[in-house]
């Protein structure tokens, strides 16, 4: 800070605990003669500092990428000996003959096209765009029209290469043929460019006034680090308010509550579950809103099986559903084959027999396994049953699809009823597995580690709460949206790895270079990269809370965390800091003392 200052001329009074040279500005006079004489040397020196720290960040990952370098290497040849062709090659595959020769397309399908459609192009990746734009002009130069659709506010797969910028700059690729069509509609407050068909009017209503508020409280406080890449937030989010169509009455619920942690340092967890089955009694019990048109969102799978483990015990009786909530590795039965495996592969190895033993009196004998603590290994073999020992020298030699199905009959699994969605999508799995080489005991158990054990059963029900994560909730509606935990990081969390193409030499030697995302690149040649990805992660973080919140129907329930200071890098932070906008809304009201926003009626 003051080194930069004085590098452009300015004279500042140092504090002694900044203090570099020297404490005071009477000791810099005397070893230099002025000021202005240690400027020029920080002119020279801040050139330095800003190439000492690109190398230096420039290096930190060089190994990793030579490693990855030989890796792809030699995946190269092995796919040329065995005359294979990564799927994931496709796309560039496609974009450098597209960029050749355009019709050799056209020649290859083999019939003409005269109009392309590309739904959700909100999605798409550069390298796509690359392949796609070609094929359009060659369909505008014929005289016929394309039609692109795609929201900007609903792109949330950047970690697949989409790119929303493609979309929120569509018009600049070709601003003498692209028309923007929406669909404009008026209500009693104003001219909107879309009309919402899903929502009751209330949950409209404060969607419109959350965004609105929410993208000018982050322009407000991102002003002078993003600059000019506030436009690009501003032009997504223009179109954020929606109209509501002219019949709908006026309902719907909106509740905001501020949960507070236990524990400063670490993030909301099981502070939110009281609160969550709370509400989960409210809306089944008390206003008998059926179970399934209730969903619980959450930002990552991994708080699914706290919330399942929680429901199960608030609510015997129901059921909680998800694609996610329930891992092959939760289940005893699937636990159980595993042991069995590693005892049949390593017999000699007394914990894999314990933990055999352990499992089966607990699951199939339906004991604790405590008789067997303190026993030696001959006396744990008698625990296991016997047709197990007769046959156990022989299953090794099976092909593991075969064993997997021998062991669920010899360990008396198939009577178990509550197993048997975990044993089906297990088999099913191993199948998928074995197909991929891993074909022998020692590779389906390293596979299992690796990958498998996270796995997870499809579960559904006509009359269960669902519970999903807000990628998966994409295109979907629920009359009642509840989530939990609205507090993740708005500008993204340091550390992520940014793949960088260095402005200038030496470091462009290298097309591309993995950074380490910090402030620090601020500093370093790469402070472009870093502006651009900060910019990109508050959109994402802000997209997927507009996904959010608009798949509720008719009443819908947010949980932030609540915190002090001023700063905004939180989703929590956020939505606190929209409230006093959002209490404007006739109806609502927030409690001070229970820290609670509310707006509307449950319905």
């Amino acid at each position: 800070g003051n080194f930069k200052k004085m590098r452009d001329g300015e004279i500042v009074e140092w504090a002694k605990t900044k203090a570099a040279l020297a404490d005071t500005p009477e000791k810099i006079s005397s070893v230099c003669s002025n000021v202005n004489e240690i400027a020029d040397l920080i002119k020279e020196a801040i050139p330095l500092y800003s190439e000492f720290i690109s190398c230096k960040m420039s290096l930190e990952h060089y190994h990793q990428l030579g490693m990855l370098n030989n890796i792809a290497a030699t995946l190269k040849d092995e796919n040329a000996r065995e005359n294979r062709f990564l799927l994931a090659e496709t796309t560039h595959l496609l974009s450098s003959m597209i960029d050749k020769n355009t019709t050799f397309i056209f020649e290859k399908l083999g019939t003409e096209i005269d109009h392309i459609f590309i739904d959700e192009f909100q999605d798409t990746s550069k390298l796509q765009w690359n392949c796609f734009r070609l094929l359009l002009e060659e369909v505008l130069a014929r005289g016929n029209f394309n039609l692109i659709v795609g929201d900007v506010k609903q792109s949330i797969y950047r970690w697949r290469n989409s790119d929303w910028n493609i979309m929120n700059n569509i018009e600049e690729y070709h601003p003498e043929t692209i028309e923007i069509v929406s669909q404009k509609a008026t209500d009693g407050f104003g001219t909107y460019q879309s009309t919402n068909y899903r929502s009751s009017r209330r949950i409209v209503a404060f969607n419109n006034r959350l965004f609105r508020s929410a993208v000018n409280n982050i322009s407000t406080t991102f002003k002078e680090h993003l600059g000019k890449g506030l436009e690009s937030l501003t032009r997504a989010y223009s179109d954020v308010e929606q109209a509501v169509p002219a019949k709908r009455e006026e309902e719907g619920y909106v509740e905001i509550r501020e949960i507070t942690k236990q524990n400063s340092r670490g993030t909301m967890g099981e502070e939110a579950i009281g609160p969550l089955m709370e509400k989960l009694h409210l809306f089944i019990e008390e206003k008998n809103i059926p179970a399934s048109e209730i969903a619980i969102l959450v930002r990552g799978k991994g708080v699914i099986p706290m919330i399942v483990e929680a429901f199960k015990q608030e609510f015997p009786g129901r059921k909680i559903v998800s694609h996610e909530a329930y891992k092959l590795s939760a289940s005893m039965a699937v636990q159980l084959i595993i042991a069995a495996m590693r005892h049949i592969y390593t017999p000699d190895d007394d914990v894999n027999l314990m933990s055999l033993v352990t499992l089966y009196n607990k699951l199939v004998q339906k004991t604790e396994g405590n008789g067997v603590i303190g026993l030696n290994k001959e006396e744990y073999v008698r625990f296991l049953p016997d047709e197990y020992l007769e046959e156990m020298p022989t299953l090794i030699g099976l092909p593991i699809y075969e064993l997997i199905e021998k062991l669920i009959t010899i360990l008396h699994l198939d009577r178990i009823d509550a197993e048997e969605a975990y044993l089906f999508s297990f088999l099913d799995k191993a199948s998928e597995c074995i197909n991929n080489k891993a074909s022998d005991i020692k590779g389906f158990l390293q596979a299992w580690e690796d990958s498998l054990c996270d796995e997870t059963i499809p579960a559904a029900s006509s009359d269960s709460v669902t519970i999903m994560t807000i990628h998966a909730s994409k295109g979907l509606e629920f009359g009642t949206v509840i989530i939990p935990y609205c507090n993740w990081e708005l500008t993204g969390r340091p550390g992520n790895t940014l793949w960088c193409e260095p402005p200038m030499e030496p470091f462009n030697t290298l097309s591309l270079i993995p950074i380490s995302s910090k402030k620090l690149m601020i500093e370093s040649i790469y402070e472009s990269n870093y502006n651009h990805d900060y910019l990109f992660q508050i959109v994402d973080n802000l997209n997927l809370l507009y996904v959010a919140t608009t798949r509720a129907k008719r009443n819908l329930v947010m949980f932030i965390e609540k915190s002090s200071g001023k700063s905004i890098d939180t989703l929590s932070k956020l939505v606190a800091s929209t409230i006093p906008d959002l209490t404007t809304l006739d109806g609502s009201c927030y409690n001070a003392e229970n820290n609670i926003y509310t707006y509307g009626e449950v319905c």
